[in-house]
């Protein structure tokens, strides 16, 4: 599903979120990508290291749900885990997974963290993710030289 672009969304307040300017300097100058997800799965914020990680501008991402950013929404068994429904509520800890990017070849680790109020409920989630493409190919390397030294 590399290179198909999804719908623009019309912007409203379901499916956008303002920072204060300090806030937005702050996350468009992470390195690692950056999204905040609702209880639905629906994209309300992203940065722009997160737009080229998942090669889509920011204006296709917005109101979007994860599934469908990654490029997995129609692919029987492919929803990752990370997608805010997926996501625990229960314990309240963040997680971890490793995914396959939209773009070919490329791998993504991505932390998803539940957002509480000051009840203790999750009312969102905020993923980072960092393109690990060249550490796993390394990994994967560094595997096979020591399957060949066997």
């Amino acid at each position: 599903m590399t290179g198909a672009s999804l719908p623009i969304l019309p912007n409203s307040a379901l499916n956008a979120v303002s920072l204060p300017p300090a806030c937005e300097t702050l996350l468009n100058a992470l390195t690692d990508g950056v999204c905040v997800q609702t209880l639905d799965s629906r994209i309300v914020k992203a940065n722009p290291a997160f737009a080229a990680m998942v090669g889509l501008p920011l204006d296709e991402i917005i109101g979007h749900t994860c599934a469908e950013v990654f490029g997995c929404a129609n692919e029987t068994g492919a929803l990752p885990s990370f997608c805010a429904r997926e996501a625990s509520t229960v314990n309240h800890e963040s997680a971890s997974e490793e995914i396959n990017g939209r773009l070919p070849g490329q791998r993504l680790r991505a932390r998803i963290s539940p957002v509480l109020n000051e009840n203790g409920a999750v009312t969102a989630y905020v993923m980072v993710v960092r393109n690990v493409t060249d550490v796993v190919a390394r990994e994967r390397e560094q595997a096979r030289v020591e399957q060949l030294a066997r």
